[in-house]
Formats: C-alpha cells, structure tokens, sequence
C-alpha cells in the first residue's frame, strides 16, 4: 500500500521543477527571438539598398542624356523618401592630356541616400564618362 501512494505522489512535476523548465526554455528562447528579428531588420536595410542602387543607375542614365557634361554638382528628392545627388569632375589622374581632345574624361558620382530611423545611409555609384572638354 506504501509504494502505491509513492507511486502517485511521483506520477507528477512538482512547481518548482515547471517554473525551472520555464526558466530555462526562456533563456534558450531570447537570443533566438533576437536573432530571428535581427535578420528581418538586414532584410528589410539590404532590400533599401538594393532599392536605392536601382535608383542610382537609373538617375545615372537619364541624366547622361538630358544635358551636356559639366562639372557641378546637382541633386534632387526620388520616391519612397530617397534622395539623390550627382557631382561631375574633370578627371585629371592617369596622365590624360586634355589640350586638342575632341573628348575628355569626367569622373561623375552619383550617390542616393535614404532615411533608417535616425541614421542616413546611403548607395554611392562612381564612373568615368567622355564628353566634350570644357569651354574655357
């Protein structure tokens, strides 16, 4: 008869060995739920920036063909809370001489940045273009 009250008493979990078992499976659990949200954040900021690199070379081609080459810089406002900027240099490295050229290099770089919280981030595309020299 004593064994078989034994036997019943120990069928069971006590209390405190539940809420140790719940301890530990939330301790398991946080750095997992972390890191599950961490990737949904680099998702969500490598999907902007690919984004922003479709809208750079986008910008990068219209405004090859809108105007003449010349150096300065200019920028405007793009959908979806980008912005965008293009500068345009004569490229004066690798010993080009320039004097008598029908066409000279311009290095233009044109970069799209974009708002995460309070952090900007931003996609920057650099290129050499040929255009007719400066006049002077």
């Amino acid at each position: 008869m004593r064994s078989r009250r034994r036997a019943e008493r120990a069928a069971g979990f006590t209390l405190i060995e539940v809420l140790v078992a719940f301890a530990i499976a939330a301790v398991l659990l946080v750095p997992l739920i972390r890191i599950f949200s961490g990737g949904i954040g680099g998702l969500a900021r490598s999907e902007r920036a690919a984004t922003a690199s479709i809208w750079a070379e986008t910008v990068l081609a219209a405004r090859d063909g809108e105007t003449p080459l010349s150096e300065g810089v200019e920028g405007g406002d793009l959908p979806g809370g980008y912005r965008w900027q293009r500068t345009v240099v004569l490229y004066r490295e690798g010993g080009f001489a320039q004097e008598g050229r029908p066409l000279v290099p311009y290095q233009v770089t044109l970069t799209v940045s974009w708002r995460e919280g309070v952090r900007v981030r931003s996609v920057t595309l650099e290129t050499l273009r040929l255009a007719r020299p400066p006049q002077s």
